[in-house]
């Protein structure tokens, strides 16, 4: 050696792991970094607790064999605000090297508080004290369609999405309480109450656009001179007051649109009696106009009773201010009949007709003489006759005249 001045030395350099790190730390993801003096694998194992021995921790990636001297490894699925140790191993296979790195620790991230929920507002309805929840904004708006029913079935409420319900300060309502009121406030002469009375509270709330009730009423309740669409639903503010309302009568249902609460029920006015009968005549009629002596003329005029009763009335015809005939029509309210009068006259003239203050009149002709229009002579005829009459005298004188001869020889 000391003559040829060169030295030769061999031996077996270990696998080292070096510069190990974490980064990038998130929530729920940390990346890992590490350095090996020579191309190795990449391993990370992980715990949140310490160990000594690497096989130990509870989890650990998948051996990358890709063979580098810089390694970095993603770890997901990781906790939040949580304290992890992990120990990295890189290996060289076929050189049977392996290295594994002390206990290191890094702790991720710990999220912001969540913001507070925006406040919830609900407007609450007690029917009989079932109870009901819908939101609504702060401004009173409904943020959600409300249609609610009692448990008997004759109460409903119905108020749009979008619609405002205030209480009496103009404030978002709170709560909608409805009840049987047990006595009702007094109902005037000639109404009807159909239905139970029903206190919508608080005072004061009000609906833009409206909230519709609506109330349901048996049909045996009303009684027989009420005509059923003419149910309405009224309100008590003072005294009885009607709504414009909808009748459904084969669900036994009246509904209105309501914008303020007070009290409802369905109500019916009774009708007014009916009136008397009345009659009218007109449209008299008289045909033909003009006749022969003893020629029928039809007279007719047309009866309505326009009265609110059946009635019966006397129609009178009068013919030249005599009384010819009368009939007796009976009527029902709006019906109408035609009555019919016959006549014949022999006599000429135009004769009045009058039928309950209607007038006419008809003329029956002069009864025409039929005249007799002289034949022409017919001369030679006549010439033979009164040539034949002479022939004839003068052969009656000749024969007295020889009869006279004859005695007188």
């Amino acid at each position: 050696m000391a003559a040829s001045g060169e030295t030769t030395v061999t031996g077996t350099v270990p696998l080292v792991t070096y510069e190990v790190s974490a980064s990038d730390i998130g929530y729920y993801s940390a990346t890992i970094c590490w350095k090996t003096n020579g191309n190795a694998t990449s391993q990370v194992f992980y715990d949140t607790e310490f160990h000594k021995d690497i096989a130990d921790y509870a989890y650990h990636t998948d051996e990358d064999t890709t063979l580098v001297s810089e390694h970095s490894i993603r770890l997901t699925g990781l906790s939040s605000d949580t304290r992890y140790h992990f120990r990295v191993r890189s290996a060289i296979l076929e050189a049977d090297f392996i290295a594994v790195s002390s206990d290191y620790t890094f702790t991720t991230r710990t999220p912001a508080p969540p913001a507070p929920a925006p406040p919830r507002y609900y407007l609450g309805i007690n029917l009989f004290g079932e109870i009901f929840r819908w939101r609504l904004a702060s401004s009173g708006r409904l943020l959600e369609t409300v249609n609610v029913t009692s448990e008997d079935g004759k109460v409903n409420i119905f108020i749009a999405k979008g619609t405002y319900c205030l209480d009496e300060k103009g404030d978002r309502l709170r709560k909608l309480i409805v009840t049987v009121q047990e006595e009702a406030p007094e109902i005037p002469e000639g109404y009807f109450l159909l239905s139970n009375t029903y206190d919508l509270s608080p005072d004061g709330a009000t609906f833009d656009p409206y909230l519709r009730l609506t109330l349901a009423y048996e049909e045996e309740d009303i009684p027989e001179e009420i005509r059923e669409e003419n149910l309405y639903i009224a309100y008590y503010s003072h005294e009885w007051l009607p709504l414009d309302s909808i009748v459904d009568a084969e669900e036994n249902k009246v509904s209105a649109d309501v914008t303020h609460f007070t009290i409802f029920a369905i109500m019916a006015k009774a009708p007014p009696p009916p009136l008397p009968a009345e009659f009218v005549v007109s449209n008299l009629a008289i045909s033909p106009t003009e006749v022969e002596p003893g020629e029928e003329v039809t007279i007719t005029v047309e009866v309505t009773n326009i009265g609110g009763r059946e009635g019966s009335h006397l129609v009178s015809l009068w013919i030249d201010e005599v009384l010819e005939e009368t009939k007796e029509v009976i009527l029902a309210p709006e019906a109408v009949k035609i009555i019919t009068f016959t006549v014949t006259r022999e006599e000429a003239g135009t004769y009045s007709v009058t039928v309950d203050r209607l007038t006419g009149s008809f003329t029956v002709k002069e009864k025409v003489v039929p005249s007799v229009i002289p034949k022409p002579i017919n001369w030679p005829l006549l010439g033979g006759i009164i040539g034949g009459l002479i022939a004839l005298g003068l052969l009656v004188y000749f024969l007295v005249v020889r009869g006279r001869m004859r005695r007188g020889k």
